[in-house]
Protein backbone atom coordinates (compact mmCIF):
# COMPACT_ATOMS: atom_id res chain seq x y z
CA UNK A 1 0.00 0.00 0.00
CA UNK A 2 2.86 2.43 0.68
CA UNK A 3 4.29 1.98 -2.59
CA UNK A 4 1.06 2.28 -4.05
CA UNK A 5 0.44 5.49 -2.43
CA UNK A 6 4.00 6.75 -3.52
CA UNK A 7 3.39 5.86 -7.36
CA UNK A 8 0.00 7.37 -7.81
CA UNK A 9 -1.52 9.18 -4.37
CA UNK A 10 -2.08 12.80 -5.74
CA UNK A 11 -4.26 15.62 -4.69
CA UNK A 12 -8.11 15.62 -5.53
CA UNK A 13 -8.67 17.60 -9.15
CA UNK A 14 -12.24 17.84 -9.29
CA UNK A 15 -14.91 19.16 -7.13
CA UNK A 16 -18.90 17.89 -6.66
CA UNK A 17 -21.15 20.76 -7.06
CA UNK A 18 -24.55 21.51 -6.51
CA UNK A 19 -24.50 25.16 -7.36
CA UNK A 20 -24.07 27.49 -10.62
CA UNK A 21 -20.74 26.88 -11.60
CA UNK A 22 -20.48 30.88 -11.01
CA UNK A 23 -20.38 30.25 -7.66
CA UNK A 24 -16.84 28.03 -7.91
CA UNK A 25 -13.94 29.40 -6.95
CA UNK A 26 -10.88 28.72 -8.75
CA UNK A 27 -9.74 27.17 -5.44
CA UNK A 28 -12.15 24.97 -5.50
CA UNK A 29 -10.05 23.03 -8.31
CA UNK A 30 -6.75 21.64 -6.34
CA UNK A 31 -5.09 21.80 -9.74
CA UNK A 32 -1.32 23.52 -10.12
CA UNK A 33 -1.89 27.05 -10.87
CA UNK A 34 -0.07 26.76 -14.20
CA UNK A 35 1.59 29.91 -16.13
CA UNK A 36 0.50 29.99 -19.90
CA UNK A 37 -0.40 31.70 -23.02
CA UNK A 38 -3.92 32.16 -24.57
CA UNK A 39 -4.09 32.60 -28.31
CA UNK A 40 -7.55 33.30 -30.53
CA UNK A 41 -6.97 32.85 -34.03
CA UNK A 42 -9.24 35.15 -36.52
CA UNK A 43 -10.59 31.53 -37.33
CA UNK A 44 -11.91 31.04 -34.07
CA UNK A 45 -9.45 28.53 -33.04
CA UNK A 46 -8.76 28.52 -29.23
CA UNK A 47 -5.48 27.23 -27.52
CA UNK A 48 -2.84 27.57 -24.98
CA UNK A 49 0.46 26.82 -24.53
CA UNK A 50 2.70 24.92 -22.88
CA UNK A 51 5.27 27.50 -21.92
CA UNK A 52 5.17 30.73 -20.39
CA UNK A 53 5.34 32.63 -23.53
CA UNK A 54 3.55 33.61 -26.49
CA UNK A 55 3.69 31.55 -29.78
CA UNK A 56 5.72 32.56 -32.62
CA UNK A 57 4.15 34.45 -35.58
CA UNK A 58 5.62 34.22 -38.88
CA UNK A 59 4.35 35.61 -42.24
CA UNK A 60 3.79 31.93 -42.96
CA UNK A 61 0.84 31.49 -40.65
CA UNK A 62 -2.44 30.96 -42.57
CA UNK A 63 -5.07 31.73 -39.65
CA UNK A 64 -3.17 34.89 -37.93
CA UNK A 65 -3.98 35.87 -34.34
CA UNK A 66 -6.61 38.03 -32.84
CA UNK A 67 -5.46 38.14 -29.69
CA UNK A 68 -2.73 36.54 -27.83
CA UNK A 69 -3.23 36.80 -23.64
CA UNK A 70 -0.69 36.23 -20.81
CA UNK A 71 -2.97 33.85 -18.68
CA UNK A 72 -2.67 31.27 -15.93
CA UNK A 73 -4.81 27.94 -15.29
CA UNK A 74 -6.41 29.30 -12.39
CA UNK A 75 -8.48 32.20 -14.54
CA UNK A 76 -11.30 32.73 -16.33
CA UNK A 77 -11.29 33.84 -19.44
CA UNK A 78 -13.49 36.49 -21.17
CA UNK A 79 -14.62 36.35 -24.98
CA UNK A 80 -16.14 39.88 -25.25
CA UNK A 81 -18.08 40.20 -29.01
CA UNK A 82 -18.36 43.49 -30.62
CA UNK A 83 -21.95 43.41 -29.60
CA UNK A 84 -21.22 43.54 -26.27
CA UNK A 85 -22.13 39.88 -25.37
CA UNK A 86 -19.72 37.62 -23.49
CA UNK A 87 -19.39 34.32 -22.48
CA UNK A 88 -16.45 32.75 -19.91
CA UNK A 89 -14.21 29.50 -20.62
CA UNK A 90 -11.93 28.22 -17.61
CA UNK A 91 -8.17 28.68 -18.89
CA UNK A 92 -7.66 24.74 -17.43
CA UNK A 93 -10.40 23.80 -20.19
CA UNK A 94 -8.46 24.88 -23.16
CA UNK A 95 -6.63 22.91 -25.44
CA UNK A 96 -2.55 23.02 -24.74
CA UNK A 97 -1.01 23.26 -28.13
CA UNK A 98 2.26 24.22 -29.58
CA UNK A 99 0.58 25.90 -32.98
CA UNK A 100 -2.24 27.59 -32.18
CA UNK A 101 -4.15 26.55 -35.31
CA UNK A 102 -4.60 22.87 -33.78
CA UNK A 103 -6.33 24.28 -30.63
CA UNK A 104 -10.55 24.00 -30.85
CA UNK A 105 -13.21 26.45 -32.16
CA UNK A 106 -14.14 28.48 -29.12
CA UNK A 107 -17.86 27.99 -29.48
CA UNK A 108 -17.21 24.39 -28.32
CA UNK A 109 -16.18 25.61 -24.73
CA UNK A 110 -18.76 28.42 -24.78
CA UNK A 111 -22.12 28.80 -25.56
CA UNK A 112 -21.23 31.79 -28.05
CA UNK A 113 -22.58 30.41 -31.57
CA UNK A 114 -19.52 30.18 -34.51
CA UNK A 115 -20.96 33.73 -36.23
CA UNK A 116 -20.03 35.68 -32.89
CA UNK A 117 -17.05 38.28 -33.80
CA UNK A 118 -14.96 38.54 -30.75
CA UNK A 119 -13.99 42.28 -30.16
CA UNK A 120 -11.35 40.84 -27.63
CA UNK A 121 -10.21 38.78 -25.31
CA UNK A 122 -9.55 38.51 -21.34
CA UNK A 123 -8.71 36.71 -19.06
CA UNK A 124 -9.00 37.57 -14.85
CA UNK A 125 -8.44 35.72 -11.81
CA UNK A 126 -11.08 35.08 -10.23
CA UNK A 127 -10.41 36.58 -7.33
CA UNK A 128 -9.99 39.78 -8.70
CA UNK A 129 -12.12 42.90 -7.19
CA UNK A 130 -10.76 45.60 -6.78
CA UNK A 131 -10.58 48.13 -9.62
CA UNK A 132 -12.68 48.58 -12.87
CA UNK A 133 -13.03 47.32 -16.44
CA UNK A 134 -12.84 50.10 -18.57
CA UNK A 135 -14.78 49.02 -22.26
CA UNK A 136 -14.84 51.05 -25.84
CA UNK A 137 -16.82 51.35 -28.69
CA UNK A 138 -15.60 52.28 -32.53
CA UNK A 139 -18.31 55.06 -31.83
CA UNK A 140 -16.24 56.62 -29.37
CA UNK A 141 -18.53 55.51 -26.23
CA UNK A 142 -16.53 54.66 -22.94
CA UNK A 143 -17.65 52.35 -20.18
CA UNK A 144 -16.44 51.61 -16.86
CA UNK A 145 -17.75 48.45 -14.69
CA UNK A 146 -16.86 48.00 -11.06
CA UNK A 147 -15.09 44.49 -11.43
CA UNK A 148 -16.73 43.08 -8.40
CA UNK A 149 -19.77 43.53 -10.50
CA UNK A 150 -18.31 41.36 -13.03
CA UNK A 151 -19.72 38.05 -13.44
CA UNK A 152 -17.57 34.70 -13.05
CA UNK A 153 -18.05 31.23 -14.85
CA UNK A 154 -21.67 31.23 -16.08
CA UNK A 155 -22.97 28.61 -18.65
CA UNK A 156 -24.78 31.50 -19.83
CA UNK A 157 -23.87 34.56 -21.99
CA UNK A 158 -24.32 37.78 -20.69
CA UNK A 159 -23.64 41.79 -21.92
CA UNK A 160 -20.44 43.52 -20.31
CA UNK A 161 -21.99 46.17 -22.26
CA UNK A 162 -25.15 47.54 -23.94
CA UNK A 163 -23.79 48.63 -27.53
CA UNK A 164 -25.66 50.43 -30.35
CA UNK A 165 -27.37 48.51 -32.89
CA UNK A 166 -24.71 50.50 -35.73
CA UNK A 167 -21.71 50.89 -33.38
CA UNK A 168 -19.00 47.35 -32.17
CA UNK A 169 -17.14 47.25 -29.12
CA UNK A 170 -12.99 48.03 -29.94
CA UNK A 171 -11.26 47.44 -26.73
CA UNK A 172 -11.11 46.25 -23.01
CA UNK A 173 -8.75 46.54 -20.07
CA UNK A 174 -8.53 46.75 -16.37
CA UNK A 175 -8.36 50.08 -14.91
CA UNK A 176 -7.94 51.96 -11.59
CA UNK A 177 -8.98 55.59 -10.61
CA UNK A 178 -6.03 56.54 -10.98
CA UNK A 179 -6.05 55.41 -14.55
CA UNK A 180 -5.46 58.07 -17.92
CA UNK A 181 -6.81 56.30 -21.46
CA UNK A 182 -5.62 57.26 -24.71
CA UNK A 183 -7.85 57.05 -27.68
CA UNK A 184 -7.47 57.24 -31.14
CA UNK A 185 -9.28 58.05 -34.44
CA UNK A 186 -9.11 57.23 -37.93
CA UNK A 187 -8.49 60.66 -38.51
CA UNK A 188 -5.37 60.42 -36.76
CA UNK A 189 -6.88 62.35 -33.49
CA UNK A 190 -6.38 61.26 -30.26
CA UNK A 191 -7.50 62.76 -26.34
CA UNK A 192 -6.14 61.22 -23.29
CA UNK A 193 -8.40 61.35 -20.23
CA UNK A 194 -8.49 60.55 -17.11
CA UNK A 195 -11.15 57.53 -16.44
CA UNK A 196 -12.50 58.76 -13.26
CA UNK A 197 -14.46 61.34 -15.31
CA UNK A 198 -15.87 58.06 -16.53
CA UNK A 199 -19.17 57.27 -13.67
CA UNK A 200 -19.04 53.69 -13.11
CA UNK A 201 -22.57 52.24 -14.18
CA UNK A 202 -23.56 48.63 -14.59
CA UNK A 203 -23.94 45.55 -16.52
CA UNK A 204 -27.21 46.50 -18.50
CA UNK A 205 -25.59 50.52 -19.60
CA UNK A 206 -24.06 51.69 -22.33
CA UNK A 207 -21.40 54.28 -22.53
CA UNK A 208 -20.85 57.91 -22.22
CA UNK A 209 -18.60 59.62 -24.97
CA UNK A 210 -14.75 59.79 -24.88
CA UNK A 211 -13.93 61.50 -28.04
CA UNK A 212 -15.74 63.45 -30.56
CA UNK A 213 -15.72 61.98 -34.00
CA UNK A 214 -14.79 64.06 -37.25
CA UNK A 215 -17.51 63.28 -39.64
CA UNK A 216 -19.29 60.19 -40.52
CA UNK A 217 -16.07 58.18 -41.80
CA UNK A 218 -14.62 58.44 -38.59
CA UNK A 219 -14.39 56.27 -35.98
CA UNK A 220 -12.23 54.72 -33.39
CA UNK A 221 -9.15 52.77 -34.10
CA UNK A 222 -7.21 52.03 -31.11
CA UNK A 223 -6.88 52.51 -27.58
CA UNK A 224 -4.22 52.14 -24.70
CA UNK A 225 -3.53 53.06 -20.93
CA UNK A 226 -1.25 55.65 -20.82
CA UNK A 227 1.81 55.35 -18.37
CA UNK A 228 5.38 56.94 -18.33
CA UNK A 229 8.06 56.33 -20.54
CA UNK A 230 5.58 54.50 -23.23
CA UNK A 231 4.75 55.09 -26.57
CA UNK A 232 1.59 55.65 -28.96
CA UNK A 233 2.23 53.53 -31.92
CA UNK A 234 0.11 54.03 -35.04
CA UNK A 235 -0.13 52.87 -38.39
CA UNK A 236 -2.03 54.13 -41.55
CA UNK A 237 -3.60 51.66 -43.67
CA UNK A 238 -1.33 51.91 -46.05
CA UNK A 239 1.31 50.83 -44.05
CA UNK A 240 3.41 53.72 -42.74
CA UNK A 241 4.05 53.99 -38.89
CA UNK A 242 5.53 55.93 -35.94
CA UNK A 243 5.23 56.29 -32.42
CA UNK A 244 5.44 59.33 -30.14
CA UNK A 245 6.18 59.52 -26.38
CA UNK A 246 2.79 59.32 -23.98
CA UNK A 247 4.66 62.46 -22.90
CA UNK A 248 3.33 64.91 -25.57
CA UNK A 249 -0.41 64.00 -25.35
CA UNK A 250 -2.20 66.63 -22.49
CA UNK A 251 -4.74 65.42 -20.37
CA UNK A 252 -7.62 66.76 -21.67
CA UNK A 253 -11.08 66.47 -20.67
CA UNK A 254 -13.35 63.63 -21.68
CA UNK A 255 -15.45 63.92 -24.41
CA UNK A 256 -12.79 66.05 -26.98
CA UNK A 257 -11.56 66.34 -30.27
CA UNK A 258 -8.31 65.83 -28.91
CA UNK A 259 -4.49 66.28 -30.62
CA UNK A 260 -3.47 65.23 -33.89
CA UNK A 261 -1.17 61.85 -33.32
CA UNK A 262 0.18 61.69 -37.15
CA UNK A 263 0.37 64.03 -40.24
CA UNK A 264 -1.26 61.68 -42.52
CA UNK A 265 0.41 60.51 -45.98
CA UNK A 266 -1.44 61.53 -49.07
CA UNK A 267 -1.55 57.51 -49.74
CA UNK A 268 -3.55 56.92 -46.79
CA UNK A 269 -7.30 57.05 -46.11
CA UNK A 270 -6.90 56.88 -42.65
CA UNK A 271 -5.34 55.50 -39.20
CA UNK A 272 -6.13 51.59 -39.85
CA UNK A 273 -4.62 50.95 -35.92
CA UNK A 274 -3.24 52.27 -32.66
CA UNK A 275 -1.20 50.67 -29.52
CA UNK A 276 0.54 52.23 -26.80
CA UNK A 277 3.09 50.70 -24.99
CA UNK A 278 6.85 50.00 -24.58
CA UNK A 279 9.46 50.75 -27.58
CA UNK A 280 10.33 47.43 -27.70
CA UNK A 281 6.99 45.38 -26.91
CA UNK A 282 6.23 43.06 -29.62
CA UNK A 283 3.31 43.60 -31.60
CA UNK A 284 1.70 41.57 -34.88
CA UNK A 285 0.44 43.56 -37.96
CA UNK A 286 -2.50 41.48 -39.80
CA UNK A 287 -3.45 42.98 -43.11
CA UNK A 288 -7.21 42.80 -44.79
CA UNK A 289 -5.41 39.52 -46.60
CA UNK A 290 -4.82 37.88 -43.40
CA UNK A 291 -1.17 38.43 -43.24
CA UNK A 292 0.72 38.56 -39.92
CA UNK A 293 4.14 40.41 -39.50
CA UNK A 294 5.57 40.35 -35.97
CA UNK A 295 7.72 43.45 -35.28
CA UNK A 296 8.42 45.89 -32.38
CA UNK A 297 6.92 49.17 -31.39
CA UNK A 298 10.75 50.59 -32.49
CA UNK A 299 10.76 49.29 -35.28
CA UNK A 300 8.44 52.41 -36.75
CA UNK A 301 10.51 55.79 -36.28
CA UNK A 302 9.96 57.76 -32.87
CA UNK A 303 8.95 61.74 -33.48
CA UNK A 304 6.45 64.44 -32.38
CA UNK A 305 3.03 63.96 -32.57
CA UNK A 306 2.40 66.29 -35.34
CA UNK A 307 4.67 64.43 -38.17
CA UNK A 308 4.95 61.67 -40.64
CA UNK A 309 6.22 58.21 -40.19
CA UNK A 310 7.35 55.04 -42.55
CA UNK A 311 6.64 52.29 -43.94
CA UNK A 312 7.00 49.09 -41.70
CA UNK A 313 5.13 46.42 -43.85
CA UNK A 314 5.17 45.65 -47.67
CA UNK A 315 2.03 44.44 -49.24
CA UNK A 316 0.09 44.14 -52.45
CA UNK A 317 -1.74 46.50 -54.99
CA UNK A 318 -5.28 46.02 -52.78
CA UNK A 319 -4.15 44.72 -49.70
CA UNK A 320 -4.45 47.40 -46.44
CA UNK A 321 -3.26 47.16 -42.91
CA UNK A 322 -6.34 45.91 -41.18
CA UNK A 323 -5.88 45.55 -36.93
CA UNK A 324 -2.47 45.37 -34.98
CA UNK A 325 -2.21 42.62 -31.97
CA UNK A 326 -0.40 43.48 -28.61
CA UNK A 327 0.36 40.60 -26.33
CA UNK A 328 -1.45 41.30 -23.22
CA UNK A 329 0.50 41.08 -20.02
CA UNK A 330 -1.10 38.74 -17.06
CA UNK A 331 -3.44 40.31 -15.26
CA UNK A 332 -2.20 39.74 -11.19
CA UNK A 333 -4.36 39.67 -8.18
CA UNK A 334 -2.74 42.47 -5.50
CA UNK A 335 0.04 41.11 -3.82
CA UNK A 336 -2.06 41.45 -0.28
CA UNK A 337 -4.77 39.20 -1.68
CA UNK A 338 -2.74 36.77 -3.58
CA UNK A 339 -1.06 36.43 0.01
CA UNK A 340 -4.37 35.58 1.28
CA UNK A 341 -5.52 33.63 -0.66
CA UNK A 342 -2.78 31.17 -1.35
CA UNK A 343 -2.64 30.68 2.99
CA UNK A 344 -6.42 29.75 2.45
CA UNK A 345 -5.79 27.29 0.10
Amino acid sequence: MSKIREDYADPRRTVIISSAAGNVQADDFLGPREVTWVTLTSGGVLSRSFENKPPKITSEIRDAPLAMVASNTAHTLYLITTSGETATVPVKLIQQAHDPAQGVPFPTLCPLTKDAQIAYVLSLPPELEEGYLAMLTEQGEVKRLRLVDVPGLSANTFKLMDVEPEDRLLWAGCVNDESEMIVVTYQAQAIRFKMSEVRPTGLSAGGMRAVKLMGQRDRVIGAGIAADQMQVWVITDTGVAKSSPVQEYPTQGRAGSGVITMKLPKDAGGLAAAVVGQADDQIVVVTDKGKPKSMRINAAPQSGRNTKGDYVISMGAKESVARVIKPQERVELPEAASEETITEA
